[in-house]
């Protein structure tokens, strides 16, 4: 079995506690609301699965904005080639008042999209 890591840094004007919030702790009503197009609905659920993806959160940090989770099982999984992917998010501060966001996975899309949402709407998730 092959372990490939991805990392990725990205800077952004929202200060990480307020982007840790509208990404990590309320992405469940966040993610319909900006991208309905892609997604339907997000469901926290444990043991059952889900459409397209199910997620294991492992860690769950609001104190240092941080959160770790797995992918175990979905339309990605296939047992032959991939079993589970784990992430990492964390969010920290930079030096102008915005936050270096570090994650261990590809999903960069979605934080875009809640990026643009927390600029254009800068009392949410204050």
């Amino acid at each position: 079995m092959s372990v490939f890591s991805f990392g990725h840094e990205v800077e952004s004007p929202i200060s990480p506690r307020r982007i840790f919030k509208a990404l990590i702790l309320d992405s469940h009503t966040l993610l319909p609301k900006i991208m309905p197009g892609s997604i339907d609905s997000v469901v926290f659920l444990q043991g059952c699965l889900i459409r397209y993806a199910k997620h294991r959160i492992d860690e769950l940090d609001r104190e240092n904005c941080r959160c770790k989770y797995t992918l175990i099982d979905g339309d990605i999984i296939d047992d032959r080639k991939l079993k589970m992917v784990e992430y990492e998010v964390e969010f920290v501060n930079d030096s102008r008042g915005g936050c270096i966001c570090k994650m261990s996975s590809k999903a960069m899309e979605v934080y875009r999209v809640i990026e643009a949402y927390l600029l254009a709407n800068p009392d949410a998730y204050a």
